[in-house]
């Protein structure tokens, strides 16, 4: 759909083509349509209940102020929204607070539990470290190849990085091996490191074993 036919939409009153609106201005603002307006209208929408609105926000203030960026993403979080409940698990796990190291846990599981793999990636991570939930090297290595099997290159690295050095399980480096290589397929500079050092050139044209 293009801009043109979004702004029709968009006058008569369709709310998808309004949030979609407000966040192209957002990155492409005009003088008809300015950064100020799109954030008004959002704010003005997210206060009638339509939490795509409450995304668009917690998107807009992830970094330069993630306060805010956590009270606009909690009822997107709440409704399912897998987006802003990865968000808000980095946003909470980046402040180094045991309570919010919990908070951050709680809202990747939900992410997790619905199959998406950065999530799963991530809280491989926080069990590995024990971060927020109680250390299970066990528990990280399910959550890490249920990512890396969906393409995750994070949880692909990981499993070679622990596969390979033998660190909290079995030393295989034919597992390590492998990972290492979709990761490196993918782009993953440490992977990539890793396979030029011991000398298995990261092809990406080629299919790991």
């Amino acid at each position: 759909m293009n801009l043109s036919e979004l702004t029709q939409k968009f006058n008569a009153g369709d709310i998808d083509s309004k949030w979609q609106l407000a966040f192209y201005y957002l990155q492409n603002p005009t003088p008809e349509f300015s950064e100020k307006d799109a954030l008004k209208l959002c704010r003005t929408e997210a206060k009638k209940g339509h939490w795509q609105f409450h995304v668009i926000l917690g998107w807009w203030y992830f970094v330069p102020d993630p306060k805010k960026a956590i009270l606009w993403l909690q009822e997107p979080a709440r409704q399912g929204d897998v987006w802003s409940q990865i968000k808000l698990g980095l946003l909470y796990s980046s402040e180094n607070h045991p309570i919010q190291d919990y908070k951050a846990a709680y809202w990747l599981q939900r992410a997790a539990d619905q199959g998406e793999p950065r999530a799963q990636s991530l809280l491989g991570t926080l069990y590995r470290r024990g971060q927020g939930v109680v250390k299970d090297i066990r528990t990280s290595l399910k959550w890490y190849h249920l990512a890396a099997e969906q393409g995750d290159e994070c949880a692909q690295g990981f499993l070679g990085i622990l596969y390979g050095g033998g660190y909290e399980v079995a030393q295989n480096l034919d597992e390590s091996l492998k990972w290492h290589r979709l990761s490196a397929a993918q782009g993953n500079e440490i992977s990539i490191k890793v396979l030029q050092e011991l000398e298995f050139p990261a092809n990406t044209d080629q299919k790991p074993f």
